[in-house]
């Protein structure tokens, strides 16, 4: 390459140290598919460059592998910079994937000019995909320990942190991967003896933790971790910094515990954290932060552990952050939001729904706080969804459904296109469309639900820490259509991404349990529509997988268990075995026993629980059955406040219990009681919604059984009009 020497007037270099002061370089070099929409992409996935003779220009063995980075679906970069020899004219590239070589290209660096991109085409055996490589060559002067304020070295510093402040504002994985490449270049011409080394240390370190918190790839999160490291046993004690170090490594400990499950690098995390707030006195300006990055590290505790007293310290040190934080402060809506998702855990736990409207006003204000157009205006506003979606499932409000929609169709909107967040925002809205689904059987909400929830997979590359999340809510949503319409293709479908979202996750990762738990519930519903025994043997196998990985303060076991209940009795109902009703229901009586009073979801328990005794009444007309049946299904109405999408539901149940038990002891009072509460029960079943002929034939029935018993016309009337409206209701 031909280079320009500009030195300072009357200085001369001397032609042997020339190139100890300074060094040629590659930087800046992406892999880029050109997209013709035939490629499959993950079966060209490019994983490495390899190039030869970089040491000594015709030395053909002397290559060097350098591995890529998933920048985006079809981008890949090479982090850092490639020394060349300074007589070098051109060097050989191979392009290689997972599946072996992709292409070769050859670099022509004679007559290039320093500091400009250049592309160059990858010549590949495969016609129909086109791949081109993008460089910079640069010269950059080695940084002596006596010039610690290297302008050129300033320069790069300042231009990677505005690389990082533009990736925050536009999501885009192409400014993060470039802010990382920068600041390598500086580390890499950083003296060990430098004071600013351990500076330039954590910025990488908190580059390379905000790309993996986007694309999942662990080297990223192990690189953070070593720079962490170093940059903490090159700073002495007493060091103002070493507060602010401990604790960044502590978040990339943090963030590979999420991606791996290793319980070895959550403890060090919540070691190190507490270490630098020990370290900071009580009036040090970024308490608050180090305070809420130790909540943090609880935080993923208590969701691993469901020990409420991890729980209890989140939300004692997320208050004390936000009581430090004064108003006007940069991170008060972080402290706000954060306190809010703890409240929700809490409320999960518990069913205290003080705390969740707690979270829905801290987590209001933070969204107050945010100005229109900051980068965290979409979290913020999908995690105050959330909360409005966890009070619906106590309440059944449906303002709270509508308003979590709301909030989070605002997050999409507002979030970038291409924003690397973007898939995180369509996840919830999905969700809420699910419920919205659930609570008005509009099968529109549904259609929608899996059209964003497919949208929001397509957005993130395979190995991104999210996508188990997202293919298990994806078969959720599937599982829910095919029950409405009886598709089993979108069945088949539902238990593929369930199979697949539980083949892509770790054996520790902390959600493995409900991805278990979901794809048992698919292949239960599978077996209930083609009667198939294979399929409620493996439903049985997975969940009971599922509730063996869980610890027992986990917040969700209760409901894994009474999931594990109902295979055993869809076993039972097929093979007449009463060792399968007896283990569901006791495995359905330790759900409830376990789900704490208030808890969210008890009064569904006691429902699925009342179910399997009122199957054993069935089987042995055993009358302590149906009248603990009654019982437990009485507590759960009694807990389901009025309109709750469930109460329904919940007193269909209790009336076909009561007009069972009259069939038996032809006592007058229970078809009574029956009539009464498939009255109510219809009058709650909104128009249209798929469960109203099912309503509308239980209070039939009950009117014919009381008929029957006393001949009054009237009663067969009004069985006549409920059995007609369920009818009509399929014309």
């Amino acid at each position: 390459m031909d280079a320009t020497e500009r030195t300072p007037e009357g200085t001369s270099i001397p032609a042997p140290l020339r190139h100890e002061e300074s060094r040629f370089h590659l930087i800046d070099i992406v892999i880029e598919l050109v997209d013709d929409g035939a490629v499959t992409v993950p079966a060209l996935k490019p994983t490495e460059l390899y190039i030869r003779g970089l040491s000594q220009i015709g030395d053909e063995a002397n290559g060097k592998q350098f591995p890529l980075s998933e920048a985006s679906p079809q981008r890949w970069t090479v982090d850092g910079l490639i020394e060349l020899s300074p007589q070098a004219e051109e060097i050989d590239c191979e392009v290689r994937g997972e599946a072996g070589d992709i292409g070769t290209a050859r670099l022509a660096l004679k007559g290039v000019s320093l500091n400009e991109r250049v592309t160059t085409p990858v010549e590949t055996s495969d016609a129909s995909s086109q791949f081109l490589i993008t460089w910079k060559p640069v010269e950059i002067q080695l940084v002596n320990d006596t010039e610690e304020d290297s302008s050129a070295r300033k320069e790069l510093l300042e231009r990677s942190v505005d690389m990082y402040r533009r990736f925050k504002s536009t999501g885009r994985l192409t400014d993060i991967s470039d802010a990382v490449s920068t600041l390598r270049q500086v580390m890499e011409t950083t003296s060990d003896t430098s004071k600013n080394l351990t500076t330039v240390l954590n910025y990488l370190g908190t580059f390379l933790l905000c790309r993996f918190d986007h694309t999942a790839h662990l080297q990223d999160v192990d690189e953070a971790i070593r720079v962490q490291t170093r940059a903490i046993g090159l700073t002495p004690e007493g060091d103002t910094n070493l507060v602010a170090w401990l604790s960044s490594l502590g978040n990339s400990l943090q963030a590979r515990f999420e991606h791996t499950g290793d319980l070895k690098d959550l403890a060090e995390a919540i070691r190190v954290q507490t270490q630098a707030v020990d370290l900071g006195p009580d009036v040090h300006a970024d308490l608050p932060a180090l305070l809420t990055n130790l909540g943090n590290s609880l935080s993923s505790r208590y969701e691993t552990t469901g020990n409420l007293q991890d729980l209890d310290q989140v939300i004692r040190l997320r208050k004390q952050a936000l009581d430090l934080a004064p108003e006007g402060h940069a991170f008060l809506p972080t402290f706000l939001t954060n306190l809010g998702n703890s409240l929700i855990y809490h409320f999960k736990h518990t069913g205290n729904l003080q705390d969740i409207v707690e979270a829905i006003r801290v987590q209001t204000r933070a969204v107050d706080l945010t100005p229109e157009g900051h980068v965290d205006l979409p979290g913020w506003l999908s995690n105050l969804g959330n909360a409005f979606l966890h009070r619906f499932s106590r309440t059944g409000d449906i303002h709270d459904l509508s308003e979590a929609a709301r909030f989070q169709r605002r997050a999409v909107d507002v979030t970038p296109k291409g924003h690397a967040s973007l898939s995180a925002q369509l996840l919830n809205l999905g969700n809420s469309l699910l419920s919205q689904f659930n609570r008005t059987g509009e099968l529109q909400d549904l259609t929608e639900a899996i059209r964003v929830q497919k949208q929001a997979l397509d957005l993130i590359p395979q190995g991104h820490g999210a996508l188990p999340l997202l293919l298990t809510n994806l078969g959720n949503s599937l599982l829910s259509r095919s029950n409405s319409t009886g598709n089993l293709q979108d069945l088949a479908e539902a238990i593929r991404v369930q199979k697949q979202a539980i083949d892509v996750s770790s054996q520790e990762h902390a959600d493995l349990p409900t991805f278990l738990a979901n794809l048992g519930d698919s292949y239960l519903f599978r077996f209930k529509r083609t009667g198939d025994l294979h399929n409620v043997v493996e439903a049985i196998e997975v969940q009971a997988r599922a509730v063996d990985l869980a610890s027992n303060g986990h917040a969700n076991l209760p409901l894994w268990l009474i999931s594990l209940g109902n295979s055993y009795l869809s076993r039972f109902s097929r093979s007449g075995n009463l060792e399968d009703l007896a283990e569901a229901i006791r495995v359905q009586t330790r759900a409830v026993e376990l789900a704490t009073e208030g808890h969210a979801n008890l009064a569904t328990l006691l429902t699925y629980l009342g179910g399997s005794l009122r199957s054993r009444f069935e089987r042995t007309g055993n009358l302590q059955d149906i009248a603990e049946t009654i019982a437990v299904q009485t507590r759960a109405v009694d807990l389901t406040p009025e309109g709750h999408v469930d109460l329904p539901r919940h007193l269909a149940n209790l009336g076909n219990s009561y007009a069972r038990r009259y069939e038996d002891t032809g006592d007058l009072q229970d078809v009574v009681e029956a009539i009464r509460i498939h009255t109510q029960a219809v009058e709650l079943t909104p128009e249209g919604h798929e469960s109203q002929p099912g309503k509308f034939s239980n209070l039939g029935y009950a009117f014919l059984f009381r008929f029957r018993r006393k001949g009054d016309l009237d009663d067969a009337a009004e069985a006549i009009k409920a059995q007609a409206r369920a009818v009509n209701h399929y014309s």
